[in-house]
């Protein structure tokens, strides 16, 4: 139960639009959100957005949100000059450590790319000693 004891308490009266993005095919949307074990940012991942072979390469195009893993701080809303500066959609900021937050050839979310369809993740928050 320690691990639970460290993750803050959700407000069920709070609702905030974070991310809309529409989808171009009817498949390979995949997708899953979680929270960082030890960051405590939003992880949001999804899919290439379909299509046989991602026929638009979503999934290498530095430009596009599918086919990635975003990662985002939702307790901390950019200010006026940074959403405008990073072009975000207002409602989180970037981890100042987030590995493309200075690549202007990458949109500054993005945690990892290249991905067909991610639906599943998990974390090992501790591992004994082999």
């Amino acid at each position: 139960m320690e691990l639970l004891d460290d993750y803050k308490l959700t407000k069920p009266t709070e609702v905030r639009v974070i991310f809309i993005k529409g989808l171009p095919f009817t498949s390979q949307h995949g997708g899953h959100i979680l929270f960082g074990p030890n960051d405590e940012n939003l992880y949001f991942m999804i899919g290439d957005g379909g299509g046989s072979g991602d026929p638009y390469n979503f999934s290498q195009n530095k430009k596009s949100m599918f086919g990635k893993v975003m990662r985002l701080d939702v307790d901390n809303i950019s200010s006026a000059l940074e959403v405008s500066k990073l072009g975000l959609w207002s409602s989180y900021s970037i981890p100042k450590d987030n590995p493309f937050r200075e690549d202007k050839d990458l949109e500054p979310e993005i945690w990892a790319l290249g991905l067909r369809n991610p639906w599943r993740c998990s974390y090992i928050c501790s591992r004994e000693k082999a």
